[in-house]
């Protein structure tokens, strides 16, 4: 990973520490990063977020997605 990050200047290296979501929004990473030296990954740690919603819709359209859910086996 250390291979990839070019030696950015000292006055690059504090504005990042002080802001880095503010520096990347204004710079462009090809300038630090050498993108053809990277390798793809997979996060297998990582779980989706999952958030509870509520619809209102008509009963019938309920049920029809209660019988959809069933076929796929996915919880409702």
């Amino acid at each position: 990973m250390a291979a990839l990050i070019r030696r950015a200047s000292g006055n690059v290296q504090s504005e990042m520490r002080s802001g880095e979501r503010e520096f990347w929004a204004k710079h462009d990473s090809t300038g630090f990063i050498d993108w053809d030296a990277a390798q793809p990954r997979k996060f297998t740690q990582l779980k989706p977020t999952l958030r509870t919603i509520s619809l209102r819709l008509p009963v019938s359209m309920i049920e029809d997605l209660k019988i959809l859910a069933n076929k796929r086996d996915v919880p409702y």
